[in-house]
């Protein structure tokens, strides 16, 4: 229910959530949640814009989520669907 929040308050907002406020709603949940790695913006493009916390997730900034088609199928289902996505840790 904490990330619908997070995504209804993106949906209310024109151009969405600022990404220095969107960041620190993130970093409280994965605080607040221990089962959460991270949490991730990913655009459009299956791009991942934002990661929170940034610290160890560097390298996954910009990584191309649509690569892998399992992947892409699960990110399209969500955003048809609109609903949030969990998945497992990514390497």
């Amino acid at each position: 229910l904490a990330l619908e929040r997070m995504a209804d308050r993106w949906a209310r907002r024109e151009g969405g959530t600022p990404q220095a406020e969107w960041e620190a709603d993130a970093r409280r949940y994965v605080n607040d949640f221990g089962g959460f790695q991270a949490v991730t913006f990913i655009d459009p493009g299956y791009r991942l814009r934002w990661i929170s916390p940034l610290a160890g997730n560097e390298a996954a900034v910009n990584m191309n989520l649509g690569e892998e088609e399992r992947r892409r199928l699960a990110l399209n289902a969500a955003r048809n669907n609109r609903q949030i996505a969990v998945t497992r840790p990514i390497t």
